[in-house]
């Protein structure tokens, strides 16, 4: 019986789930508005690390964000669940009324045994831009 109990606990101990999507979602455009590339860079998924490095991934968005100016803030507006995806819907906000509605993709890795959300990189889109 006590062994049985301790076989249950490890099971359920080593299938631990990391931060909910939408912290994930939060923590990494927050990360890239204040600048902070290498914390952004650290909640994208393995594979795409394997395509972009933390430089890259750096460029690239400094590159967008000459061409649309630095976001201040932002608003998720919906996360709908496909499998082990997710497909976050956001909006950004800039300085002066413009904004960008953006798409973009978690999907679900395990890392040491915890099931983690991370942002699929490059898998972004514009759905709706608005200039004031």
């Amino acid at each position: 019986m006590i062994r049985r109990i301790f076989i249950v606990l490890f099971f359920l101990i080593s299938c631990r789930v990391g931060d909910p999507p939408e912290k994930v979602v939060e923590n990494y455009l927050s990360a890239l508005e204040k600048g902070d590339y290498k914390k952004a860079y650290g909640l994208i998924d393995r594979i795409s690390r394997n395509y972009v490095s933390e430089k890259d991934f750096r460029e690239y968005w400094e590159k967008q964000f000459s061409e649309w100016g630095k976001p201040d803030s932002h608003e998720v507006y919906a996360i709908k669940r496909e499998g082990d995806t997710m497909r976050v819907y956001f909006r950004w906000y800039f300085d002066r009324g413009n904004f960008e509605d953006l798409v973009m993709r978690l999907t679900k890795n395990v890392n040491q045994g915890v099931y983690e959300w991370r942002i699929k990189f490059y898998k972004y889109r514009i759905v709706e831009k608005k200039k004031k």
